[in-house]
């Protein structure tokens, strides 16, 4: 690689390489034809960073380096503090119904919603959101839920604040909560069709008889949080991410990040690091275990790349 041609206000600009070139672009999530061929499970999610188009990774492929295959992991948990609530109540969907195991981590629920973002024809990310429905002691419940499940259960994830009551949908009865979640999906313009009201109340109904019995015959839940929403107020916190900040998936490397091509030989002085890089991410998901894993693995590959070039 003997250097890289950039478009500046001044025209066409030859940066020559002495040793290499290091593509640290970022990812393609702002691209949507190559978000859709790479992620096409990210069909209808909202995206957060239409700057981050490839352009990078398209430059190496320009040079013959190959893009990790179909699917690429991706990143799908935009939504602020209220996303980030963590705590395994009811979770009614935009039909007013429970359509989950409630304990699952936000990070993956997206893999749950693409049904109801296929109703809306892919066309509104708003349909990937649902309503976690708490009583009016949820905060005495989650501080019990956290100490005996401290991995499990999370006021917030990430440098998130624990959101406060005012940002939730309030009811007296389970009745003016359902009404009150309609009104607040209008004001918020979500463009989602009113909830059947009945249809929440009896939601909220069956699971409190559900958590009588002691057992999850729906989906699994375990015994110890199986609490019935009895204490009101009641509350419906509007939850569900539905943006993507990056799609996990770059150019393949070998163990010094140097591009391969076809055949999977090394390209000569060309390098991809941080997420213009692939095969580090194995799952469909990121994984939001390892708080700093994107960032931490872009500075560092950045990093050492950065040294190991030097020294050729």
């Amino acid at each position: 690689m003997a250097g890289v041609i950039c478009e500046t206000e001044e025209g066409n600009v030859l940066f020559k390489a002495a040793k290499g070139v290091i593509l640290a672009s970022g990812d393609c999530s702002g691209n949507q034809e190559m978000r859709d061929y790479y992620c096409p499970d990210l069909r209808g999610f909202k995206t957060m960073s239409p700057f981050r188009d490839g352009m990078g990774m398209i430059t190496g492929i320009w040079a013959g380096a190959q893009m990790t295959p179909v699917n690429h992991s991706k990143m799908v948990h935009g939504g602020g503090a209220l996303t980030r609530l963590e705590l395994p109540f009811l979770n009614l969907d935009i039909h007013g119904e429970r359509f989950m195991n409630e304990v699952l981590s936000f990070a993956y629920l997206n893999n749950l919603m693409r049904g109801y973002l296929e109703e809306y024809d892919f066309q509104n990310p708003m349909a990937a959101k649902f309503f976690t429905i708490m009583p009016a002691n949820w905060a005495e419940i989650g501080e019990q839920w956290t100490a005996a499940h401290p991995e499990e259960v999370k006021f917030g994830v990430g440098n998130m604040k624990i959101p406060s009551e005012d940002q939730f949908v309030k009811g007296e009865t389970f009745a003016e909560l359902a009404a009150n979640i309609n009104a607040y999906m209008e004001a918020e313009e979500w463009h989602i069709d009113p909830i059947d009201e009945q249809a929440i109340v009896a939601s909220i109904e069956a699971y409190n008889e559900l958590c009588a019995t002691g057992s999850d015959g729906q989906f699994g839940k375990r015994a110890d949080y199986l609490v019935p929403i009895e204490q009101g107020p009641f509350f419906a916190v509007p939850r569900g991410a539905n943006s993507v900040p990056a799609v996990l998936g770059g150019l393949t490397v070998n163990e010094n990040q140097q591009c391969l091509g076809a055949e999977g030989a090394p390209i000569e002085g060309l390098f991809a690091v941080g997420n213009a890089s692939g095969q580090f991410y194995g799952g469909v998901d990121y994984p939001m275990d390892v708080e700093g894993l994107s960032i931490g693995r872009a500075i560092t590959s950045g990093y050492v790349t950065g040294r190991y070039v030097a020294a050729l």
